[in-house]
């Protein structure tokens, strides 16, 4: 099984250095990254000519109306600004991307109120296991029920922004160390979440973000 951290960020987005995270990946053992910046893949392609040992995969997190996507497995940048999630979702099954619904705790309301829509446009898997979920285990239960509901797969990722953070969480996933097979395994459900929170103080600031962005939005 390979140990793969399937969301994280690096400063070519709002995350860390990528020689810290290569750092800190080999540290905790991991047998690969995804590298899901925010609407870039510069991250990844220095990453992967950084580091040969690592797996890396290519991705990328996008903002939609409905809920945040990663899309693993692509080669161009498909998206600048927030999209509907039907557009994106039709987008990644033309380019055979692997679609993975994030920390849907963090867009728990909206996800709950577009339901019929994401039961329709099924993602490929969901993200229960994010280790800057303020309260971890509520937020994995909640996040393991949605993705109970459409019988789907369940990831894990560290939604890492510091160094330190990479490998928190993470996906045990039965296949050959290459980006096609992962990205196979991932869609037959032959993977599991795994992992812990990151440390409660930052978990903290992350949740009061949260709590001010929903009234900001009258949630």
């Amino acid at each position: 099984m390979l140990r793969i951290d399937l969301h994280l960020h690096t400063n070519y987005s709002d995350g860390d250095l990528v020689d810290n995270i290569v750092k800190v990946a080999r540290f905790k053992g991991l047998d690969g990254l995804a590298i899901t910046d925010h609407y870039t893949l510069e991250g990844y392609r220095v990453l992967k000519k950084l580091d040969n040992k690592l797996l890396i995969l290519p991705g990328v997190e996008i903002e939609t109306k409905i809920a945040h996507i990663l899309l693993i497995g692509i080669d161009t940048m498909p998206f600048k600004k927030v999209k509907s999630y039907v557009e994106v979702f039709e987008w990644a099954k033309d380019n055979n991307a692997v679609i993975i619904l994030a920390h849907p705790m963090a867009t728990y309301f909206s996800i709950k109120k577009n339901m019929k829509i994401i039961k329709r446009y099924k993602p490929d898997a969901i993200e229960v296991c994010n280790s800057l979920y303020p309260f971890f285990i509520l937020a994995k239960r909640f996040s393991e029920k949605i993705a109970e509901n459409l019988s789907l797969p369940m990831t894990g990722g560290s939604d890492a922004h510091r160094a330190i953070d990479v490998g928190n969480c993470y996906t045990l996933i039965d296949a050959e160390p290459n980006v096609e097979d992962v990205m196979e395994s991932i869609r037959k459900g032959k993977i599991r979440a795994k992992g812990k929170p990151s440390g409660i103080i930052y978990r903290t600031k992350i949740g009061l973000y949260f709590l001010f962005s929903l009234i900001e939005n009258n949630v």
